[in-house]
């Protein structure tokens, strides 16, 4: 264990370069207290344990079956390597981005009828590296979840999101690095990292896009007024994305655009409604059926068999 650590400690020295050490990499450095090991612990003994605040857990032993009963009053972690790894406290920005952009892909999904559901925090198992991760959102189809201790998630044997998002804090060089390659093994279809924090790379804040392809990832980076293109977040710019009073005026815009689309939609169900309406109760008084397309009145086959045979048995007559 020991040794990926360290393997997991280079790996985010190349991509970061100079930039601060996160909360999940210092644990990465520290070695367990003496009274704990890496052998699994039950949640009950770590609840009773440890005072009920967020992150009291952090840095505490845990097995993949018990991860999942962690009550949520003790806050949100990852389990890495069999150790709990709580998330730094997100800041207003963070918080208020996260809340105008689960606004907006709800409005995508009921505008268009989808069979899909939102998850803030949903746990993740990653099979490869059997470990367990909670993006900021995720999106998922339709169907049963598990439940427990007030926390759903996607554990083993269930089919992972489809869609995930993060938004950079204290923790970037995670959503960059250890977070993409295990959604990517998870196969999960599209993540999203709305990246805020770049200063020190001298880039613009700017919204990556992770698309799966043949069990690679392909990225394609958005900036400024550029739209961006991935699924579920149509119609908005990146740097809407990245300023929650923007999207929000965005997505009223977008909203907008789809109730006239709807409505124009019923106006024409309506008038092709009283249309055929009409074309039947005129049908009903002339005793025939009336072509939609024209005013005048088609007589039945029945009516037309008739008059043929009056006037085959007229010509006879003359002959």
């Amino acid at each position: 264990m020991a040794t990926q650590r360290m393997q997991m400690q280079q790996e985010l020295d190349i991509e970061q370069g100079a930039h601060p050490r996160s909360h999940e990499e210092q644990l990465c450095e520290q070695p367990l207290p003496e009274n704990q090991s890496d052998q699994e612990v039950s949640v009950s003994a770590l609840i009773q344990s440890a005072p009920e605040v967020v992150g009291s857990l952090h840095g505490k032993p845990c097995s993949l079956e018990d991860y999942v009963k962690i009550p949520s009053d003790f806050g949100s972690y990852d389990l890495i390597d069999g150790v709990l790894v709580a998330h730094p406290m997100a800041d207003a920005i963070h918080d208020d981005i996260l809340t105008s952009l689960h606004d907006h892909i709800s409005e995508h999904i009921r505008s268009r009828r989808l069979s899909l559901v939102i998850y803030i925090e949903p746990s993740i198992f990653i099979p490869r590296m059997r470990r367990y991760r909670r993006p900021d959102l995720a999106v998922a189809r339709d169907g049963p979840r598990p439940s427990s201790a007030g926390s759903v998630g996607f554990p083993k044997d269930y089919p992972p999101p489809v869609f995930v998002v993060e938004v950079t804090s204290q923790n970037r060089g995670n959503d960059l690095g250890h977070k993409l390659r295990e959604y990517e093994s998870a196969g999960i279809s599209q993540y999203v990292i709305i990246d805020r924090d770049t200063p020190h790379q001298g880039r613009d804040a700017a919204v990556h896009v992770h698309s799966l392809v043949t069990d690679s990832y392909q990225r394609k980076t958005f900036t400024g007024d550029h739209y961006v293109k991935c699924n579920y977040l149509e119609g908005v710019t990146a740097s809407q994305l990245l300023k929650p009073s923007d999207l929000r005026s965005a997505s009223s815009r977008n909203k907008a655009r789809e109730d006239d689309k709807v409505r124009e939609l019923e106006a024409k169900l309506r008038k092709s409604e009283q249309k055929r309406r009409y074309y039947k109760q005129k049908a009903s008084k002339h005793g025939a059926s009336v072509s939609p397309s024209s005013s005048s009145p088609v007589r039945s086959p029945v009516k037309k068999r008739a008059k043929h045979t009056e006037e085959s048995t007229r010509i006879k007559k003359q002959v």
